[in-house]
């Protein structure tokens, strides 16, 4: 799937296995590739590298425990990405109709001599014999978390037959 900019809209990936879908947001983009699946604003106050995301992938369901998986990535997952990560709020929350356990964390990115802190909320859930995470990022001061959780909202998988 290539980039959309268009009014809200209805979006479905499909892949072998498992399709899932969510609304896109007006004036936000989106962009499918073999790993994960981006939706994002393209540009904010004219700088393309600090726009708020949402990253999704997911895996066949290597997770049997959500809780023993969800730990895994506070103690030590993140970090293994993210070196510098600090961890904050957890908690747990429902997405299509599934419990999904979350985290909330913070990482700085260094360009040049520029620094820029990162704030980060990532879902974890069991959906349809898949294991989803969903990535919420957003340059600090830069609140986009009413769109994330619309998209959050509007998100649901299905089976392929």
């Amino acid at each position: 799937m290539g980039n959309s900019l268009s009014a809200q809209e209805r979006i479905s990936i499909k892949d072998p296995d498992i399709t899932f879908h969510y609304t896109l947001p007006k004036g936000w983009a989106n962009q499918d590739d073999e790993y994960y699946h981006l939706v994002f604003l393209p540009t904010l106050n004219g700088n393309p590298d600090l726009f708020p995301l949402i990253s999704i992938t997911y895996f066949e369901n290597n997770c049997p425990d959500l809780e023993d998986c969800f730990l895994g990535q506070i103690n030590g997952g993140i970090q293994e990405s993210l070196p510098n990560a600090k961890i904050g709020k957890t908690g747990t929350t429902e997405i299509a109709g599934t419990k999904a356990r979350w985290v909330q964390f913070t990482d700085v990115e260094t360009s040049g001599p520029t620094k820029t802190t990162f704030n980060y909320t990532r879902y974890f859930f069991i959906q349809n014999d898949h294991y989803f995470v969903l990535s919420t990022k957003s340059p600090e001061g830069i609140d986009k978390e009413g769109e994330f959780i619309a998209i959050l909202k509007s998100f649901h998988s299905e089976k392929n037959r």
